[in-house]
């Protein structure tokens, strides 16, 4: 080839090349432009102490993922307002720690994922203020070996602990219980499982009277991901079960099985239901069943973390004898909590079932409302609030829905500004 010859294709390789990058540039250019507006709004949203995440037309526009997504105050039911509260004590330390709520009287108990107790009085949600000065209260709960605190439940005067031990490299799954003192709680054990863990979740707790026994129904998790065990489907272990945990007699039933990491629990007379998390998608909502199998670790509408494995689970959970969830997301949201929202809380006669479902990685609420059955969803509405929630309790006297914000450590106050 003629040296002029390869100089005119060296030019012409330079050319397409630069072209090439240049068209990249300018993709690039675009996608940083739209990822910067979306991380700048997010920021803003989240330097707020009390905020009110609008209709933003910006950050639709900037992502159509979001397209049909409500912001706070709009939704397609309601008009709701969500104000944040940053947690700190009496003293003004930061509580900077997952935390869990409960109701007891006039009274809001938050427990940390690290075994600190507090309380606050109601009526200091209304008075507005930026940061809430929440009272400690002294325990005798023995935190050196505490994992972490999974889950907290008032009963009358009674307030119990579902937590995580560690013992010679191995998890140990404990109930703790004790009467409601505001200066100090003296805990006794429960409940302890013997078996060993090495990834227990779930914990999840609320009363429930089995054949005629009243007690604690508990949601039980212990799974390595992509490397479950049989123990959700082995009658003899106590892990990824549904269980009822007699007050007196202390004796166990299996309510239900084949569960992964059921994080909400939601009863009302016979009914139950539960929210919990699948794999790599296939989060569901349960209706319990007492005896029923629900399939883990065979059957899953989500896929395994690892790719090779893309076969590992079953997607017809009735065609293997298990049931089938009321609704599945897919892909997953980190499903947490369920609860059910009062008429008094939205006043709209004709509508009832209705439920909050809450969410850790999709930062959002779900309003979903359940036909009279509770064997299906007749719709689901999501609204974001850009925090994980960790729980929800509803506060009667105020009206309002409290939410346990783990990222920035608040308490975010759900309520209803006008009736649509």
């Amino acid at each position: 080839m003629k040296k002029k010859n390869i100089y005119i294709l060296l030019l012409l390789v330079v050319v397409s090349t630069f072209l090439f990058l240049l068209e990249k540039r300018t993709e690039i250019k675009t996608h940083l432009n739209t990822y910067s507006k979306f991380l700048k709004i997010i920021s803003t949203i989240e330097s707020l102490d009390n905020i009110d995440i609008s209709s933003n037309e910006t950050l639709i526009n900037s992502d159509n993922h979001l397209y049909n997504v409500k912001f706070l105050p709009e939704s397609y039911l309601l008009n709701l307002d969500l104000s944040k509260y940053k947690l700190k004590d009496t003293k003004n330390n930061e509580i900077n720690h997952s935390f869990f709520l409960e109701a007891y009287k006039n009274k809001i108990i938050l427990t940390t994922s690290t075994g600190n107790f507090y309380f606050l009085e109601e009526k200091k949600i209304l008075d507005q203020q930026n940061n809430l000065g929440f009272v400690s209260i002294n325990s005798n709960l023995d935190t050196s070996k505490l994992n972490r605190i999974l889950d907290i439940f008032v009963n009358n005067e009674k307030i119990f602990v579902s937590l995580i031990d560690e013992r010679d490299k191995c998890q140990i799954f404990k109930i703790y219980s004790g009467n409601i003192n505001l200066n100090k709680i003296s805990f006794k054990e429960f409940f302890v499982s013997n078996e060993c863990g090495e990834y227990v979740q779930a914990g999840r707790m609320k009363e429930y009277v089995y054949n005629d026994n009243p007690g604690l129904l508990v949601t039980t998790h212990n799974d390595v991901p992509d490397n479950s065990t049989n123990n959700p489907q082995d009658e003899k272990s106590l892990y990824g079960k549904i269980l009822h945990i007699d007050y007196f007699s202390k004796k166990v039933s299996i309510i239900s099985k084949g569960h992964r990491n059921s994080q909400g629990l939601f009863v009302d007379g016979s009914l139950i239901l539960s929210t919990e998390h699948g794999p790599q998608g296939g989060d569901e909502i349960n209706k319990i069943i007492i005896d029923g199998n629900y399939g883990w670790p065979i059957a899953s509408y989500g896929k395994p973390y690892n790719d090779e494995q893309k076969d590992l689970y079953k997607k017809n959970h009735e065609k293997f004898d298990f049931i089938e969830p009321i609704f599945s997301f897919v892909p997953s949201i980190a499903i947490s909590e369920i609860v059910k929202i009062p008429n008094k809380f939205y006043s709209i006669d004709e509508l009832k079932n209705i439920f909050l479902v809450s969410s850790l990685n999709g930062r959002s609420l779900y309003f979903i409302k359940f036909d009279d059955q509770y064997e299906r969803l007749i719709f689901i509405q999501k609204i974001f609030i850009g925090e994980r929630i960790r729980d929800i309790i509803y506060i009667e006297k105020l009206n309002i829905f409290l939410l346990a914000l783990e990222e920035t450590f608040s308490l975010g106050a759900l309520k209803v500004i006008n009736q649509k």
